[in-house]
Order: C-alpha cells, then sequence, then structure tokens
C-alpha cells in the first residue's frame, strides 16, 4: 500500500517544527487500495479523454490541459486531437479537465473528470477486453 511519508525537522534551537511531504511515487493507490501499474492508469485515463460523448464539449480547444494531481502521473504520454495533452497545476486558469477519480482493479477501471470551463462531470466504467480498456459505461451532467 502507498503510503505518504512526512519528514519532520525539529529545530531545537528555534522550537520550529517543518513538514516536508515526501514526492508521489508510482503507482498510486485505487480507491480501494490496491496499487494498479502506471501503464494501466495511464490507458484508463487515455480511455477517459477519448469517452465520444465528451468530444462535443472540447470545442477544438487544443491541446488540452489536466490537473496534474495525485491522480496522474505527469509523465504519461496522453493525447487529444492528436496533440500531447498538457499538464497545468491546480492554480492554473486555463481551461482543464481534472480528475477527481482514476482507479483500476484487475480488469475493471473506473474514472471520474470534472471540465470546470463547460460545468460538465463525468464518470465512466471501463472493462479490459483483449487487453484493451472498452467503456461498459458513461454518465455525463451539465453542472
Amino acid at each position: 500500500m502507498h503510503r505518504l511519508f512526512v519528514l519532520v525537522f525539529v529545530f531545537a534551537c528555534s522550537g520550529k517544527v517543518e513538514t516536508v511531504p515526501a514526492p508521489p511515487t508510482d503507482p498510486a493507490p485505487s480507491a480501494s487500495g490496491i496499487e494498479a501499474p502506471a501503464s494501466d492508469r495511464a490507458e484508463v485515463a487515455q480511455a477517459t479523454l477519448d469517452v465520444a460523448e465528451l468530444q462535443q464539449y472540447f470545442h477544438g480547444r487544443t491541446p488540452l490541459r489536466i490537473v496534474i494531481n495525485r491522480m496522474v502521473n505527469p509523465a504519461w504520454k496522453l493525447a487529444h486531437g492528436g496533440q500531447a495533452v498538457g499538464g497545468v497545476d491546480e492554480t492554473s486558469e486555463d481551461p482543464r479537465i481534472e480528475f477527481t477519480l482514476l482507479r483500476v482493479e484487475g480488469d475493471k477501471a473506473g474514472a471520474t473528470i470534472r471540465y470546470e470551463v463547460e460545468g460538465v462531470v463525468m464518470h465512466a466504467e471501463f472493462a479490459r477486453v483483449g487487453g484493451a480498456w472498452k467503456l461498459t459505461k458513461s454518465d455525463l451532467a451539465e453542472e
């Protein structure tokens, strides 16, 4: 199980306590705590960006940008419309997609994204079929 370790440094002379979080490692835990390979999570993230009902909300915005958070590894090579997907932090003002859930458990996976600029939230479920992730269910809502 992935654990976030915090280093605590105590400076005796000043009585000051400083905490420094350790950098995240890959693979990240799924919602149930089962670790999933980064390649599976990257493939599910890509499959989520490719869901047909989501495409109308992108309005030719290229390249797409996703928030780099604990769900997303910045090393993943995601693409949309023939262009690499860019990564931004949570404070970016750019239109961006945020993965709020990305879990892989065996041959089943799920992802939830928020595309705030369009007021859209989508949850998608996938099953691995013949080595590829196939969409089995999606729920899209406009906020």
